[in-house]
């Protein structure tokens, strides 16, 4: 099991040059890839534009999970969400690294 505290998180610059925000979230998984993809949503960030989420769930030799992306579930106080982009709404948009602006975001449709 995995537990990530995102209670203050580094927005923009990391890891060296953040700026603290509250996002105000603990989570727990059995699946970091999962939580990595709960985390970009949480953040406002498209997982599938992310590299390191995105190829987390290709075929390979030795699988990081064996489910899609569209089977990852999410509760939150017990409640499970219908669909990952309901987690949108517990979050909020941070900004990524100057590099990464532009790359990560999701539209605003």
């Amino acid at each position: 099991m995995t537990i990530t505290d995102a209670i203050l998180i580094g927005e923009e610059e990391g890891p060296l040059r953040t700026s603290p925000e509250d996002l105000g979230i603990m989570s727990r998984g059995f699946n970091v890839a999962a939580l990595d993809l709960a985390h970009s949503h949480f953040m406002g960030f498209d997982p599938s534009k992310n590299p390191l989420v995105r190829n987390a769930f290709q075929e390979m030799i030795w699988p990081l999970v064996d489910f899609a992306p569209g089977e990852v579930r999410v509760s939150i106080n017990g409640k499970t969400l219908s669909d990952l982009d309901a987690i949108d709404s517990c979050g909020r948009r941070f900004g990524p690294p100057k590099g990464w602006t532009g790359h990560l975001e999701k539209r605003n449709d």
